[in-house]
Parts: C-alpha cells; sequence; structure tokens
C-alpha cells in the first residue's frame, strides 16, 4: 500500500476558507461542514492511504452539498478539491463492455464501431452474451401470448386480467426451469445440468407452446447471427485482436447470476437482466459497461468553435445533439452506416424529434462542411476516451442519473454492495413467498407488517410497496423513486463507513462519483425508437424490444400477436 502526503494547497485553501466563515457558520449542518474541513487539516500532516484521504474528502463534500453553503461553492475550494481526486484516482483496467442477450440490430453495430475505431488501439472491447440463455426472448413472447388468450377466455375477469394470467405462467415457467436445471442431462457425459435454453425447450414444447425441434433451430440462428456480429466488428478495425467475445455463462459461479436468471425466467424482463449482467461483468472484469444507445464524444478539436457554450444558439454555434446529428446523418451518407440508414429509411427517423428543425438549411449545411473538410483530411470526428479512473473510496462513477455508462474498478466495493442489497431483497421478497401471492388479491396486511419489520430489521431502505411493485417494473437502475434504489443503498453504506450517516432523501450525485471523462452521451435513433409507446385497446402485452439491446420494454397492443 502506497502512503501519500494530503495536498497541502488544499490544507491551506481550507485554512482561508475557515478564517473567513468559522463565525458565520453557525447551524448543525455547517457545523458539520467545518468538523470535515478541521479533519482533513490535520490528516494534512500526515501520510495516508489514498483511500482514507478520499473518505475524507467525500465527508467535505456530503455537508457541503447537505447544507448547501453558497460561499463554499463560490470559493475555489470546491474546484481545488475536485482537482486533487482526479490526482487520487486509480486507472481501471482498459476494457469496454456491451452486452446482447440475443444479438446485436446492423444499427447497434454501427454505434459500437463508433467506440471501436476510437478506442481499440488501448483498450479491449468486449462483446457479451449469454450462450445458455438465447432463448430468453421466445419464453418471454410465448408467455405473453398464451397470458393474452387465457385472459380473455379463462377464468379472471378483473382489469387485471391479464397480469394475473402473465404472473401465473411466469411462476409456472420459473418453477418449472429451475427444477429442470437442478437435473443432469443425460445426453451429455459427466455431471453436466440441464442449462436454461434446454430447459426451455422442455417447458414450452410440453406445455404446447412450441413445436418439437423449432426451439433448437431458433437457437442455432441466435447463435450464427452473433457470432456474424463479432466479425463484422473486427473487420472495421486495424485491431481486431482486441475485440473479442466473452461468454456471460463463464460467470455462472458468482452469486448473482442467478438473479440474472430470475429476471429472464421470472419476469421475462431484459430491463432488470441486463442491469444484473453489468454489474457482475464489471465485478468480475473492471473497466467500462456501455449501453448501445450512447455515442462517443465529439472531436473538440474540430468542433470546438461550433459547439454552444449556452443554451440559445449564436451565430455558427449550435447544441452539441444538432452537429452530433449533422455527424451521424453525414457518416451514414457516405455508407458507413448501414443500420442506421435502414432506420431511417424504414421508420421516417423513428419519428422522433429532430434536432435539425431548430435551425435553418444554411446553418445545416455550415456544420456539414466542416464535417465533411475533416472527414476528406482522414480526422476523426469522435474522441477516444482516454484514461479512465475512479477514485480510491468508491471506485465506481456512472453517467448522470442513470446506469447506462458505469466505469468501476475490479472489485469494486460499491458495486459489490449494490449486488449484497439486490440479493438481500430477493431473500426477503423469498422468506414472504412474494413471488407467490395471488396478484388479483389486496395484500394481507400482517404480510405487508411483517415485510416492514423484516427490511427494517435488515436495514434495507424500500418501502414494502416496492417489493409488491417488483413484477411490473426494472427496480435496479440507478435511482428510480420509490423502488428498490440499490445505488443510493450503496453510497449511503459507504459514507456511513466513511463517519457520515447520509441523509437518504440526498440523491447519489457528482459528490460521491466524479467522472473521470466528459458526458457526451446523445439520445440516438435506436433509444427513441425502444421508448415506451403508448398502449393500445386490450391487454398490453410486455415484450423483449425489437431492437434488441436497447434493455428497454415495449407495450404492444395485443392485436400484433393476432398473426
Amino acid at each position: 500500500m502506497m502512503y501519500i502526503m494530503p495536498n497541502l494547497e488544499l490544507a491551506k485553501e481550507i485554512d482561508n476558507f475557515l478564517s473567513q466563515n468559522f463565525f458565520i457558520l453557525t447551524k448543525p449542518d455547517e457545523n458539520e461542514l467545518i468538523a470535515a474541513l478541521v479533519e482533513y487539516t490535520v490528516m494534512s500532516k500526515r501520510e495516508v492511504l489514498p483511500k482514507y484521504e478520499m473518505e475524507a474528502l467525500s465527508r467535505i463534500l456530503y455537508w457541503a452539498v447537505k447544507c448547501n453553503y453558497y460561499p463554499f461553492y463560490k470559493s475555489k475550494l470546491l474546484n481545488i478539491i475536485k482537482q486533487h481526486i482526479a490526482v487520487l484516482s486509480e486507472t481501471v483496467p482498459p476494457k469496454i463492455h456491451f452486452m446482447s442477450l440475443i444479438g446485436f440490430e446492423a444499427i447497434q453495430l454501427d454505434y459500437i464501431n463508433l467506440w471501436i475505431q476510437e478506442n481499440a488501439e488501448n483498450n479491449t472491447i468486449n462483446i457479451w452474451t449469454d450462450s445458455t440463455t438465447l432463448l430468453a426472448e421466445e419464453l418471454s413472447t410465448r408467455i405473453e401470448e398464451v397470458a393474452v388468450r387465457h385472459a380473455r377466455n379463462g377464468k379472471y375477469t378483473s382489469k387485471q386480467a391479464f397480469r394475473s394470467e402473465l404472473i401465473m405462467w411466469q411462476n409456472k415457467a420459473c418453477n418449472s426451469i429451475i427444477n429442470t436445471m437442478l437435473h443432469n442431462d443425460p445426453a451429455q457425459d459427466g455431471n453436466k445440468k440441464f442449462c436454461f435454453d434446454q430447459a426451455v425447450i422442455i417447458f414450452l414444447e410440453e406445455e404446447g407452446l412450441a413445436k418439437p425441434g423449432e426451439l433448437a433451430e431458433i437457437r442455432q440462428t441466435h447463435t450464427e447471427r452473433f457470432n456474424s456480429a463479432i466479425q463484422q466488428l473486427k473487420q472495421t478495425t486495424r485491431h481486431p485482436d482486441n475485440v473479442t467475445f466473452i461468454d456471460f455463462h463463464s460467470l455462472n459461479y458468482l452469486p448473482g447470476y442467478f438473479l440474472y436468471l430470475k429476471e429472464l425466467v421470472l419476469r421475462g424482463n431484459p430491463v432488470t437482466a441486463l442491469d444484473v449482467s453489468r454489474l457482475l461483468i464489471l465485478k468480475d472484469q473492471g473497466g467500462l459497461y456501455l449501453d448501445t444507445d450512447l455515442l462517443p464524444c465529439l472531436n473538440e478539436i474540430i468542433f470546438s468553435r461550433l459547439i454552444a457554450t449556452h443554451s440559445s444558439n449564436t451565430a455558427h454555434q449550435y447544441s452539441p445533439e444538432v452537429i452530433m446529428q449533422v455527424v451521424l446523418d453525414e457518416l451514414t451518407h457516405r455508407g458507413s452506416m448501414p443500420g442506421r440508414a435502414a432506420v431511417i429509411k424504414n421508420t421516417n427517423r423513428g419519428d422522433y424529434p429532430n434536432p435539425l428543425q431548430i435551425i435553418d438549411e444554411s446553418a445545416r449545411q455550415y456544420i456539414k462542411n466542416v464535417v465533411i473538410s475533416a472527414l476528406d483530411s482522414g480526422q476523426s470526428l469522435f474522441s477516444p476516451l482516454g484514461r479512465l479512473a475512479v477514485d480510491p473510496y468508491f471506485a465506481c462513477s456512472y453517467s448522470g442519473d442513470n446506469n447506462k455508462a458505469i466505469v468501476a474498478a475490479k472489485g469494486s466495493e460499491f458495486i459489490d454492495q449494490i449486488l449484497i442489497y439486490i440479493a438481500q431483497i430477493h431473500k426477503v421478497m423469498r422468506r414472504h413467498n412474494i413471488d407467490g401471492l395471488d396478484p388479483d388479491q389486496p395484500i394481507p396486511r400482517e404480510i405487508n407488517r411483517k415485510i416492514a419489520e423484516d427490511l427494517q430489521t435488515n436495514k434495507l431502505f424500500p418501502d414494502s410497496r416496492s417489493l409488491f411493485a417488483y413484477r411490473e417494473g426494472g427496480p435496479y437502475s440507478a435511482d428510480i423513486p420509490n423502488r428498490l434504489a440499490p445505488y443510493r443503498h450503496a453510497y449511503t453504506l459507504l459514507m456511513k463507513e466513511a463517519g457520515v450517516v447520509a441523509d437518504n432523501r440526498i440523491q447519489p450525485s457528482l459528490h460521491k462519483t466524479i467522472p473521470p471523462f466528459r458526458r457526451a452521451f446523445f439520445s440516438t435513433e435506436e433509444a427513441y425508437l425502444s421508448r415506451l409507446r403508448e398502449r393500445g385497446e386490450g391487454f398490453p402485452v410486455i415484450c423483449f424490444a425489437k431492437i434488441a439491446n436497447t434493455t428497454v420494454s415495449i407495450l404492444y397492443n395485443c392485436r400484433m400477436m393476432r398473426r
């Protein structure tokens, strides 16, 4: 372990701040801020581990946010703290991770290619899928279809008919598939168990929801499609050896892997399955995990004079979204993004708001000329990521208010605490048989009381109602109000270990995870295509997104299923 001397310039700036504000800060939270600042100046006189210094800085930042003392933000102190955290930060493994459940759509490959072209030289680009769960979509879709039929003609007559039937079938599938996976496959040597896909085939064929041999052919198609995508990605870079395929099933020894399977079989929900998978990947590998609807940062050398520094456009200055749109359009025009070209042609740009509508044709042409000039001279339109680092205490950073982009050190305690929390919540759900409750009946008051007591005893945050709503939404995203909020829990727990009993109402923000790179992710055609659509008449059917890896469920009118 390397001990370092805390920043003397920072300690000096703290002394200056205290001398000017000590007698002004009198409220309880302000007194906590003073105590945290004084503690750091004392620490500055000796060598400490970076982790412990980061704990001290986290305490300062927490209380600064809590008391919202304006002179603190007005002083140079905050910038010096952030600069010093950047110095303390540790480089994460040079790995960029993408994952798909059943294969990538062409437009997703276009976006991944943009990342590969800028970053494959200095990073390993890991493309993940699980070779044993390729039939997850088929399971979800066929269960939803049979639930629609039974809800219309079966015993349920309430407004919740579809939901009741769906949960009943999901429970039935879950019990069958888990039971099958506990048994050895007699067709294989040794003591190899049936895998998820084999169990799905057995269940769907026994229930008459699939013809014999049909699912095996679909599974083979998914496998070939994924292999083709890997080869296509390798061909677009001068560093094909740095583009690798990793089977997510190789992480099945991790305790959280079962939670990933549970999301696929019990809810048919790729949203939360991928929320769990990204955590397991980062725990095992470290690096940067990216969703496939994100774009790299524009090359500032080329576009700095075009990017507006405020919301209103000035002469020849525009929002990054406008510039990005022109860049993507020109790349599409030159044949570099065939998947995007097909989406635009077939869906009229996906019916999303076009940023170019706010500027006239002459302005668009002005930006386009800059783009064309850069491309013709061989310049890259995007910037590589550069060094990715995380602070030595949280060892994790994620973008804004979501987990579409997460940077983490291998073995990050922040990631570990998220996974532990999710596992604890599921234990509570199992103890009280929440999955087995009749969704068409009111929740018994006694069960609700016992669950609330169990959560309190185990120091778990969520309102018990969020557990009952588990089957209806995706609870693992960074911070969903009134959901399980595991990221918020991990932050609060680590702050407690650092000596601060954090206020649960304070949302995780930049005062505890400082992004190691500029946030430069823009909405894409894919993101708009996969957004929640309006419900039609009849029963909503929650399906895997047809743009396969967007991790957003789409609501379809059940009429679409009558083919």
